[in-house]
């Protein structure tokens, strides 16, 4: 995977992002043309983890939905805000 990882100072909106350009995790979803099993199986699960570890995960956008990046935002202690689309 590519990424840029940065501790962002301002712990308003959040406190670590990760922008990943390239996915690893995706290229066998992608041989067998199931990217809708990987983005239930594999991305949905981060907003549940965020959920268990109170660690306010969000995303605005995700490749395998057609964006360029994953923009990954971590809040400490922050709310998670689960898509009301979640699906598992």
């Amino acid at each position: 995977s590519t990424y840029l990882f940065n501790k962002e100072g301002d712990s308003e909106t959040f406190d670590y992002r990760f922008d990943y350009t390239q996915c690893a995790s995706d290229k066998p979803y992608k041989q067998y043309d199931a990217m809708d099993m990987f983005i239930k199986l594999i991305c949905n699960m981060d907003y549940i983890a965020g959920e268990v570890f109170h660690s306010g995960y969000s995303r605005t956008m995700s490749m395998p939905t057609g964006y360029p990046k994953c923009d990954v935002r971590w809040k400490l202690g922050g709310v998670n805000p689960i898509p009301h689309d979640l699906t598992v």
